[in-house]
């Protein structure tokens, strides 16, 4: 089961509780960028331990904006990212999730949506995060992005809203994960995503090639598998370019790098997004370079 660390609601007794055996979890308090301290991680490997689980999986280290964008400190950041792989070696950790997703990582409109039933679930609602788009972050061109009655019915959910709600909702939308508040204001998103502009698809999926390039072999030597996450959702957010959305992205994302440390998260979630999306087949084609499972 996913967790998210000390500040997480749900504790490692609560995910030990519903008979899962490990977690795949990460230090989300070491800022996007810095290697992970070694004794950090064995203190986060120790804690899961006690707790009778097992840390199989770090899900994530951040890839930071700058090795994306090859913009400012990327170099120094690509050495971190080096570093880190090695001392998550050096503590027995074989796999590493990661994601090459512009600004934003896995986007949600509700980190609180109750299910009929009662249960609690994330959502991502295409109207409400129109809204968000349109009128919160009031992003240039952001129009030709949704069809006439998406804009429609943004406008009336936006309208519809206190102004306390549409803060509340504008922030939890920036601050994406359970458990973590990344603090992100409008205006830092504005500038992130001004740093994207002349950066298409086959641009950033160069700077994949070459951060691949730079990190793999530390991967192979220390070996830890890596597995980049589908996008999430499977298409353009916010006018950005998303290049691992398709089986033939994942295809192409592989030969880049050709080494089994070069490897996939396979979420059903994200890519079964897609109706064209065969995911048995994915599994039937791809599935040797498969490092890690979302279900």
């Amino acid at each position: 089961m996913r967790w998210f660390g000390p500040a997480d609601s749900v504790t490692l007794n609560d995910i030990r509780q519903t008979g899962a055996t490990a977690v795949f979890a990460a230090l989300h308090e070491i800022p996007s960028g810095e290697a992970w301290p070694a004794e950090a991680i064995v203190e986060r490997h120790a804690a899961v331990s006690a707790a009778g689980l097992v840390w199989r999986v770090v899900e994530s280290v951040p890839v930071p904006e700058s090795i994306k964008t090859r913009i400012g400190d990327f170099a120094e950041h690509i050495d971190n990212y080096r570093v880190t792989l090695e001392r998550l070696g050096t503590a027995g950790i074989r796999v590493v999730v990661y994601n090459f997703m512009p600004v934003m990582d896995w986007v949600r409109t509700d980190l609180h949506h109750r299910l009929p039933d009662g249960s609690e679930a994330l959502l991502y609602d295409p109207i409400t995060f129109a809204a968000f788009d349109l009128f919160a972050l009031q992003r240039e061109g952001a129009e030709a992005d949704w069809s006439a009655e998406q804009r429609a019915q943004a406008e009336e959910f936006w309208t519809a809203q206190a102004p306390a709600a549409r803060d509340a909702f504008t922030k939890q939308t920036l601050d994406l994960f359970p458990g973590v508040r990344l603090g992100l204001t409008v205006e830092e998103c504005r500038a992130m995503l001004a740093r994207y502009r002349g950066i298409d698809a086959q641009t950033l999926k160069e700077h994949l090639r070459l951060f691949l390039e730079a990190i793999v072999p530390t991967a192979e030597r220390v070996g830890v598998r890596l597995a980049i996450h589908p996008d999430d959702p499977p298409c353009s957010v916010l006018g950005l370019a998303r290049i691992v959305s398709t089986e033939d992205d994942l295809r192409e994302i592989l030969g880049l790098v050709d080494s089994p440390a070069n490897g996939l998260c396979y979420c059903t979630g994200s890519l079964g997004a897609r109706a064209d999306n065969d995911l048995a087949g994915i599994v039937h084609r791809l599935g040797d370079r498969i490092a890690a499972v979302h279900l």
